[in-house]
């Protein structure tokens, strides 16, 4: 009763080969036997593995009591790389009763769960995971009637990524953290030799406090060289610079801090050519000063088709004229050679970085163009210098132009400059294969030339957007009759006398109670706004306050 479903009526020729990730007899096992890591350290996790690479998780005790030839005598203790070793499925079907239907398991609690059926057809199953009749455990009636059920899966994508998250150790403002997979964590596919920043996995770290540590373990058949780059991103900005695996194990460490938890951590990276055939994919199995044990999923590496789309980024214009008052739409950045060959592209992501002396609050308002339409926008500079903008607009092929405007608040006398950093900082996607590619050209490292902010600080007033118009009803109160945006350049500037000046046509009276607000709060006293005396006459007047 614990060996894998390796066909289910009808449906084993439809699987087509697929690479297997890892073998028992890799780490001296065997199909069906049961291993635990780490029960020193109080980890209670009790797990089967097959012949496939898989191993599945008994979520209580009880459940493994319910297999007597199991034994807690026979369960064998192994490293917790050789645990994370084997993906964690979360697929059975009942071999008791030989039922056909495979049921995905829905984690509820510490030690409850819910079945689906997964309700689609071998054919569709294989289409959307060819290791999908890999991943089917057996249970027998006694497990299955502990369960609850819940409602049908009718796509794989609804099936719950099945794994156990560990609490983290830290101490300080971390501790009490946790790790479990997030629920958008991609499912198990195929990579490209030479993609480009990879989605490989997606943690979602609980609790509060400063993230300073995590640390990753690679899965599968693979080198450490496979994973060329490999970054962390947090809401889709990255958080780490690029590093690499060594012995199987990758460790981000910033003192400062790599992010704020509650978040959920993306983990992505290159994949180096000459790889086809292999392996790959990431667990986390460090969170502060803690051991943690989540696995993703599985991938495996395809060739290089020869025919990926290619993105020269040409030349910046590098010259930001020298010194500028501070304005607003500033062109702080601009590509207008970006060069997209053999296929289109969809740009998601440009990340750049201010290497001036301005303080980034000086610099605001940040707006994304491609040939002249704008397709994103970001408010500030991030606690590091950097802004990143998300999108998800089509590069077809040809040239392009990719230019960034900004608003100069402030920071007279100082200096401000934009740099793309790398390949890194610029995400594209091939159109056709959907996987990512990396963008080469002059203009990856470089900066636009050192602007300087000259100290002559004032301020803008124009009409608001939101500025009322049209005809006003007489007798009625509160009515707002104009409505002007106030914007301060250079440095903060207080304003001690405002003019309000009215013109009113007719003789339909007079306006009264005028009000001046500032942001919702009224300034100054209320007056009134009259005609001449024969009701005849226009009236201009100023109100100072």
């Amino acid at each position: 009763m614990v060996s894998t479903v390796l066909s289910i009526s009808g449906f084993a020729a439809l699987a087509p080969a697929v690479a297997q990730a890892v073998a028992p007899a890799d780490y001296g096992l065997h199909e069906g036997d049961a291993i635990t890591a780490n029960a020193a350290a109080g980890d209670p996790d009790i797990y089967i593995v097959n012949d496939w690479g898989y191993k599945r998780l008994f979520v209580n005790p009880a459940i493994f009591n319910l297999y007597g030839q199991l034994g807690w005598s026979k369960v064998k203790q192994v490293s917790a790389a050789t645990r994370d070793a084997f993906v964690t499925s979360g697929l059975f079907r009942n071999c008791e009763t030989n039922d056909q239907k495979v049921y995905g398991l829905d984690v509820t609690g510490e030690d409850t769960a819910v079945l689906h059926w997964v309700n689609v057809t071998g054919a569709q199953a294989v289409a959307q995971d060819p290791n999908f009749f890999q991943k089917v455990f057996c249970i027998n009636n006694a497990e299955q009637a502990l369960y609850g059920t819940g409602s049908d899966f009718t796509s794989l994508s609804q099936i719950p990524n099945y794994a156990r998250g560990a609490t983290g150790t830290g101490t300080g403002t971390t501790s009490g953290l946790s790790v479990s997979l997030a629920s958008d964590n991609p499912s198990s596919g195929t990579l490209i030799e030479t993609q480009s920043m990879a989605d490989l996995g997606h943690f979602s770290i609980m609790g509060s406090g400063v993230v300073h540590t995590i640390t990753l373990s690679k899965l599968g058949i693979a080198g450490d060289s496979t994973l060329t780059n490999i970054y962390l991103f947090v809401n889709g900005v990255r958080v780490t610079d690029a590093s690499t695996f060594g012995s199987g194990v990758v460790t981000f460490n910033d003192a400062n801090g790599l992010f704020t938890a509650p978040a959920v951590v993306q983990v992505r990276a290159d994949i180096a050519d000459a790889t086809s055939g292999q392996t790959v994919g990431v667990a986390m199995t460090g969170l502060e000063t803690g051991t943690v044990n989540v696995s993703g999923n599985l991938f495996s590496i395809a060739a290089n088709p020869g025919d990926l789309a290619q993105v020269d980024m040409g030349g910046a214009l590098l010259d930001s004229g020298g010194g500028i008052d501070p304005q607003a739409d500033v062109r702080v950045w601009e590509d207008s050679n970006v060069q997209v060959n053999n296929k289109d592209v969809t740009l998601t992501r440009l990340t750049l970085r201010e290497i001036g002396s301005v303080n980034y609050s000086d610099i605001q308002n940040f707006r994304l163009y491609v040939g002249g339409v704008q397709v994103a926008t970001a408010a500030n500079l991030d606690a590091n210098g950097y802004v990143t903008f998300l999108t998800n607009t089509a590069l077809p092929v040809g040239t392009r132009d990719l230019k960034v405007l900004a608003d100069v608040v402030g920071g007279a006398t100082r200096t401000f400059s934009f740099q793309l950093k790398g390949a890194y900082d610029i995400q594209l996607t091939d159109s056709n294969y959907h996987v990512g590619i990396a963008a080469t050209g002059a203009v990856l490292g470089k900066a636009t030339t050192t602007c300087t902010v000259s100290a002559a600080p004032h301020v803008d007033v124009t009409k608001a957007t939101n500025s009322p118009s049209g005809d006003v009803v007489q007798g009625s109160t509160g009515v707002a009759i104009a409505k002007y945006q106030f914007q301060a350049y250079g440095e903060a500037i207080k304003v001690d006398q405002l003019g309000v000046n009215a013109s009113v046509d007719g003789n339909s009276g007079y306006l009264r109670n005028g009000r001046l607000l500032i942001n919702g709060v009224q300034y100054g006293s209320t007056k009134s706004i009259i005609l001449n005396d024969d009701h005849t006459a226009t009236t201009s007047f100023t109100v100072n306050y």
